[in-house]
């Protein structure tokens, strides 16, 4: 009963998380067009699901029986998966600030359709960001 808790809890500060970031993401809207400056609403939109990713990862995490364990990083999984989908979930933000052309600003729908690629893969890279975090037994010799 105690895990029930502790899933619906987390559950509902996730859930507050969501709707705190769609208040703030609303915001950024209007003053990109009061500003005509869409780097902050670009920044957001690249940052707040690669959060969102990790703080799913994290429940997992702390819900877990890690102790006597300790923290090593899985390199490849961060090179391989984590960057190229971080390189996708920030070609906005690249494509704007060095105005080189990224693969996924050549597809502009992508970005503006309701739910994007851009968005799910900074999930997924923020999930496997803590996921590449481990933990290894501690062998006493």
């Amino acid at each position: 009963m105690r895990s029930l808790f502790k899933y619906l809890g987390w559950s509902c500060g996730l859930i507050l998380v969501l709707y705190i970031g769609s208040l703030i993401q609303l915001e950024l809207m209007e003053h990109k067009e009061q500003t005509f400056n869409p780097l902050p609403e670009l920044m957001f939109i690249f940052v707040f699901p690669v959060l969102v990713g990790g703080l799913i990862r994290f429940s997992l995490t702390l819900l877990g029986k890690d102790q006597g364990k300790e923290w090593t990083v899985n390199w490849k999984k961060l090179i391989g998966v984590g960057l190229p989908l971080l390189y996708v979930a920030m070609g906005p933000v690249l494509f704007y600030m060095t105005n080189i052309p990224t693969i996924v600003s050549l597809l502009p729908n992508f970005y503006y359709s309701g739910l994007s690629l851009g968005t799910l893969c900074g999930v997924v890279c923020g999930f496997v960001i803590i996921d590449s975090l481990r933990k290894i037994e501690i062998i006493n010799k």
